[in-house]
């Protein structure tokens, strides 16, 4: 059986694989193939015509632009069996393999048996590929994680009959705040309207569906027993007690894993060999109250509908003097950060109070606002609670 976790970055999805690594029926492997996703992505946007891509951009939070929300749609739409032309093969396996460096470097060696006519094959052979990079004697679930990724989960269920999907959510403020506590940062809409994206978009795709578990990275922490044993029975495999031991995590390259934690002083979700539940309180202390207003004003309703508690949501004017140093931002994503920061807050104050309101809209502005109708009535349901 081949499953997928995937979420929001820093929220994590690197913690869970490798606690589920961990496990001796268990193969995990961290971040291998998100340049196939995009390229899946790039076909669809080249055979739609909705939108012109730049094949290494990121993939897009499709909020309030046609183009890019048809684009979402589009996505949805079309099955894996999309055919993959022969030039894009080899290049295709260059950006994985230097993708994967950092990662699951295992995968390089194997990327020449990497093919096929469509998308279907690639994904499937990708699927093989795993566990002949991290073998494990009697493995009884292979898969990989990846982030950013949760509008292709119903592509993966569509795959193979079996496959599941662990979609893991964590509170925006806490990834908010551990991003600009790192070195690298992003724009601070981009982040929110990716939360909303993927927490919105896991809670959908889990509604009734035997092959989907939504698991919040809070309750990882603060009782990993518990989500250990939750998701071998999700995953139908033995339970293993080494899933809790953090000390005994492997990196890509079989070493120690050492977690990519934004606070040094406590750790991220676990220090030494112990979950610390110290971090989940971390973002009180460390994400300025404007960001906070920020963040619980336009994640409101994606956060009510996930169980977080925003504060009271205060829409004011102070939003609109809000903007973000692009000085500081990672290098690689300035150039798709080019925000007019008073016409964005103004159009995300305008669906919170539409939101709010629960106004009826027709169907296409629903998808623009919200993604898909299920979600647009899901998000209005909760507000009126």
């Amino acid at each position: 059986m081949n499953f997928l976790i995937t979420g929001m970055f820093r929220s994590g999805t690197t913690m869970l694989a490798k606690m589920l690594d961990a496990n001796p029926r268990i193969i995990c492997v961290s971040d291998p193939y998100a340049p196939l996703y995009k390229s899946f992505r790039n076909r669809v946007a080249e055979e739609s015509g909705f939108v012109d891509i730049d094949p290494l951009e990121p993939l897009n939070d499709y909020y309030f632009e046609p183009a890019q929300n048809n684009l979402f749609q589009s996505i949805q739409e079309t099955g894996l069996d999309l055919s993959l032309p022969t030039e894009e093969l080899e290049s295709l396996r260059e950006r994985i393999h230097k993708h994967c460096q950092p990662y699951s470097p295992g995968i390089s060696k194997f990327l020449r048996d990497l093919d096929g006519s469509n998308y279907t094959d690639l994904f499937k052979n990708g699927n093989r590929l795993l566990a002949q990079a991290y073998p494990k004697d009697g493995a009884q679930a292979v898969g990989s994680k990846e982030v950013w990724i949760g509008e292709f989960a119903p592509h993966f269920f569509r795959l193979a009959q079996g496959n599941k999907v662990v979609f893991v959510v964590r509170d925006p403020r806490a990834v908010v705040a551990s991003n600009y506590a790192s070195p690298g940062i992003y724009p601070l809409l981009f982040l929110i309207r990716q939360w909303r994206k993927l927490a919105s978009l896991a809670w959908w795709f889990s509604q009734g569906h035997s092959q989907a578990m939504l698991l919040k990275y809070e309750e990882v922490v603060a009782d990993p027993a518990g989500a250990a044993q939750s998701l071998c029975e999700f995953l139908d495999v033995d339970y293993s007690a080494d899933m809790l031991d953090p000390g005994g995590y492997r990196d890509g390259d079989g070493k120690p894993w050492k977690q990519n934690s934004s606070y040094q002083d406590i750790g991220g979700g676990y220090k030494g060999q112990q979950f610390e539940k110290r971090s989940l309180e971390k973002w009180k202390e460390v994400l300025p109250p404007m960001y906070t207003q920020v963040v619980d004003t336009l994640c409101y309703f994606e956060m009510k509908l996930l169980g977080y508690t925003p504060s009271i949501p205060v829409v004011t004017s102070v939003l609109l003097d809000f903007e973000d140093n692009v000085e500081t931002f990672s290098e690689w994503i300035r150039p798709y950060s080019n925000y007019n920061y008073f016409k964005e807050i103004s159009v995300e104050l305008y669906r919170h109070r539409l939101l709010s309101d629960q106004k009826e809209v027709s169907t296409n502005v629903q998808q623009l606002l919200s993604l898909l109708p299920g979600i647009h009535e899901g998000l209005c349901s909760n507000a009126a609670r």
